[in-house]
């Protein structure tokens, strides 16, 4: 899986085939898109094990979105 760091807003937008504009237009950044994400992955659940559940599947996004571009 790609670090965070590592992965661009470009590779993000060719994954989901739709381009950085568009991305752009609804998230002013990497971060809040980030955000978004793990707002949307987040169940409502007790804290600790919304954390951890959260950190999984932002992980396997972002181990699907680098596998996707191999």
């Amino acid at each position: 899986a790609s670090p965070y760091d590592e992965l661009s807003i470009d590779a993000i937008a060719k994954a989901a085939d739709i381009s950085k504009g568009l991305l752009y237009h609804y998230f002013k950044s990497k971060r809040a898109f980030y955000l978004a994400v793990v707002a949307y992955l987040t169940p409502y659940k007790d804290p600790a094990e919304t954390l951890f559940s959260t950190l999984c599947q932002v992980q396997l996004f972002f181990v699907l979105l680098e596998e996707s571009q191999n």
